[in-house]
């Protein structure tokens, strides 16, 4: 008897591909209200779950996997919807644990949450922002004493083109729609002719030596594709993990269908892909030699997004070479902030959520990821105990305000680490390790830091609003208590909206 599975591929193997797709794109649109079908939209609310888009994601992997364009039948809404109810029948790995009931669910909740939340919170007009934010903006940074690293010229050596072009290619392939779907155009959708039409129309970054350069960074062929998904870095041995496998969508979101025809199934990969993703080129060209360098530039960007709403002498950097520290301090954090009640000091990680964790969510990644953290805030509570005695009072950081807080600022989002049972184990790993003040604390992503700084210039005090993140030990999501705040307002900061705003527009004016 076939398993779920099986089933689920044998159902896909029979659709044509090129169609198939254009339907995902078309039906994702629909259910996030950026095009209108009165076709589709009864399907998009027949089931709870709607159309989460990291189901689109893996069932167009498993379509570019089984399908081709010899298929006979074409994906529609209710073939879709048996699709969905299949992926539902497949069982988490959790389920044939004997012991789950009484095992850490740090690990399971990291593999869901994972796939699941990012694709339903980009937002791209935020991507942008930080992207260009950090890879255009920073300049070049110190990282010895002999050496600067420049983050912009490296990656535009590397690409061949300037990160705002390429950051604008993204946001113009992502809004073109050459092809459709029953008569409904697919954003997201363009071919070779219509980029040439945008270059004649004034949209100057459409040019003809831009367009190379730039689909062989986020494009792929069907059978580009399926031999990414054969590398031994990105296979799952057991396939109670398939559901959670890497999807190259999140590497190539652009799918190339031939004679010159492109598909982007989901835009708002393709966004997220060319802006904060521009991560992954240089640290898949150098690894942990690139990671080091960018450690650096990460720190100084946090401090410009921060130096956005703080004034220049509420903030103290431990990288200005223009105030001294304390003799013998030891490791101290990289950004601290004056409040009028509370010292903010931050711990800039750029530390991702590892393939292992995603995918298994194994204990020995569960681990990994929580002594990164372990050390960070053992490193903050060594600072701020340093505070409180008054060791720092003749550098810059006074003994009063007495109250100091920590923020560890990660680059990915760890979906878990400010819940219950990560935040039990890592008092448990301090407490262990001797850490016998240990700071109150909260794990912020930088996309998550851009909405602490909106709330910032909303009229609240960043020491309260970090204060209160870090007493918030029983939620995933510490920015929840602010929800009411952001209602009807844009959660995005002016540093972010800004930046992705003037690209966009520059790009739409012609």
């Amino acid at each position: 008897m076939a398993t779920t599975l099986e089933q689920l591929r044998n159902a896909i193997s029979r659709l044509k591909l090129d169609d198939s797709l254009l339907f995902l794109n078309h039906l994702l649109a629909v259910s996030r209200g950026e095009k209108s079908d009165a076709g589709i939209d009864p399907f998009c609310r027949a089931r709870k779950a709607g159309v989460p888009a990291f189901l689109v994601h893996f069932f167009a992997k498993q379509l570019l996997l089984h399908a081709s364009n010899l298929g006979i039948i074409e994906l529609d809404g209710q073939r879709y919807l048996q699709l969905l109810d299949l992926f539902f029948q497949l069982d988490d790995p959790i389920c044939s644990d004997p012991e789950w009931e009484t095992a850490d669910p740090s690990g399971f909740f990291e593999r869901m949450l994972g796939h699941q939340l990012p694709a339903q919170r980009r937002d791209r007009c935020q991507l942008c922002g930080l992207g260009l934010g950090l890879f255009r903006d920073v300049g070049a940074v110190r990282i010895s004493d002999t050496e600067t690293y420049g983050l912009r010229s490296d990656i535009e050596r590397h690409r061949g083109m300037s990160v705002g072009e390429f950051v604008a290619m993204g946001f113009v392939c992502g809004a073109l729609n050459r092809a459709s779907h029953r008569g409904h155009p697919c954003p997201g959708t363009f071919d070779h002719v219509m980029l040439a039409e945008a270059n004649v129309q004034g949209v100057g970054v459409c040019r003809p030596e831009v367009w190379p350069q730039f689909l062989t960074r986020v494009a792929c062929t069907r059978d580009e594709f399926r031999r990414t998904c054969e590398n031994p870095l990105y296979r799952v041995s057991d396939a109670r993990y398939t559901q959670f496998e890497f999807n190259p969508l999140v590497r190539f979101p652009v799918i190339d269908v031939g004679q010159g025809r492109f598909v982007t199934v989901d835009p708002h990969l393709l966004a997220e892909r060319t802006t904060l993703g521009l991560f992954y080129d240089l640290f898949e060209r150098d690894r942990t030699a690139f990671s080091r360098r960018f450690g650096y530039v990460f720190d100084r960007f946090v401090g410009n997004l921060l130096g956005s709403v703080c004034p220049s002498e509420s903030l103290w950097w431990e990288g200005d070479p223009n105030r001294a520290k304390p003799k013998n301090a030891g490791k101290v954090a990289d950004w601290a902030y004056k409040g009028a009640s509370r010292t903010i000091l931050f711990e800039c990680k750029s530390l991702r959520p590892p393939l292992e964790l995603v995918t298994f969510g194994s204990d020995a990644s569960v681990q990994a990821t929580r002594e990164r953290i372990v050390s960070a805030i053992t490193q903050l509570s060594a600072h701020a105990e340093a505070i409180r005695l008054g060791k720092w009072a003749n550098h810059g950081l006074a003994q009063r305000p007495e109250e100091t807080v920590g923020v560890v600022v990660t680059y990915g989002q760890l979906q878990t680490v400010n819940g219950p049972f990560f935040r039990r184990r890592i008092l448990n790993d301090l407490r262990q390790n001797g850490v016998a003040a240990i700071i109150p604390h909260v794990v912020l992503s930088i996309t998550e830091l851009d909405e602490v700084v909106r709330l910032v210039e909303l009229g609240h005090h960043l020491d309260d609003v970090i204060a209160t993140m870090a007493a918030t030990e029983d939620s995933f999501v510490p920015l929840s208590r602010y929800a009411d705040a952001f209602r009807d307002r844009c959660s995005i900061s002016n540093f972010s909206y800004t930046r992705g705003s003037q690209l966009m527009e520059s790009v739409t004016a012609n």
